[in-house]
């Protein structure tokens, strides 16, 4: 893989992978918001998974535009905080102000909430499905890329998490930003 240029079929496929949820449905515009995150910021998905609601911080510019910057824990205890994209940071504010969101408990032990919510209970009992309970897991995450990328049409060698992550860091050697942090 090369950072030297950004491949037009990678940028389509991300694009293409990215539209596929939807934003009609609650599940839709939560799906649409994870794409959104790991195209705009190259985080692994277990740190997109492992998000929680503190993990976001939203600043104002002096200019008064809205700035969000997202700290990712990933590979042990490496800690990152990344400028979201205004695209990411609009799909995130649609699924935190989705009301279906409203219904569901996130709420963790020490005042923090998760993130991204599954919405089916799996072997969860009921009463047992809150909190740490409602976090995605990985695995399902990957196979939602998977299933997405199939339904619009992007080749499966290229259809996963991490070629995402690729995208990104080609992003931003284009940009001429340091990649070794």
């Amino acid at each position: 893989y090369s950072f030297n240029s950004i491949d037009p079929k990678e940028l389509a496929d991300a694009e293409k992978l990215l539209m596929q949820p939807g934003i009609k449905t609650f599940v839709g515009v939560r799906d649409t918001a994870m794409i959104s995150v790991l195209i705009g910021c190259g985080c692994r998905v277990s740190g997109l998974v492992n998000l929680n609601e503190l993990d976001l911080f939203w600043t104002v510019s002096p200019t008064g535009t809205e700035r969000l910057d997202i700290r990712f824990r990933e590979k042990g205890k490496n800690e990152r905080l990344v400028p979201a994209p205004l695209e990411t940071s609009l799909m995130i504010r649609a699924y935190l102000g989705h009301p279906e969101l409203d219904h569901i408990d996130r709420n963790l032990p020490k005042g923090d909430k998760v993130l991204f919510v599954t919405t089916h209970r799996g072997s969860h009992k009921p009463h047992d499905y809150f909190g740490e309970a409602r976090r995605m897991g990985t695995r399902w995450f990957h196979q939602k890329i998977r299933d997405y990328g199939e339904l619009a049409g992007i080749p499966k060698p290229v259809c996963h998490p991490h070629a995402l992550r690729h995208l990104y860091g080609a992003e931003l050697a284009e940009e001429d930003v340091d990649l070794i942090q």
